[in-house]
């Protein structure tokens, strides 16, 4: 059975390696302009496991059925309020 300082070190770890995910999903939604931070959370929403690989697999498939061809775009007054 594993002692209490074992179990912390796991813990502590597990929680290092899910903030090292969040922070490379961050920098790819960021970087390859695909949206923002509701964008970031369903990256991780689609992953089956916290692995770098996984991540890459995503950002790969949003990239991919992005209609807008996977540039994040400003909208304009007059796309919002047609006729002013």
């Amino acid at each position: 059975m594993a002692s209490d300082m074992e179990i912390l070190r796991r813990a502590y770890e597990r929680e290092n390696d899910s903030r090292d995910i969040a922070a490379l999903i961050g920098r790819y939604v960021y970087d390859y302009e695909i949206g923002d931070v509701r964008k970031a959370r369903g990256v991780w929403h689609l992953m089956t496991e916290p692995t770098t690989e996984e991540v890459h697999r995503v950002i790969q498939l949003m990239l991919k059925y992005n209609p807008d061809g996977h540039r994040r775009t400003r909208s304009t007054q007059e796309s919002r309020l047609p006729g002013l």
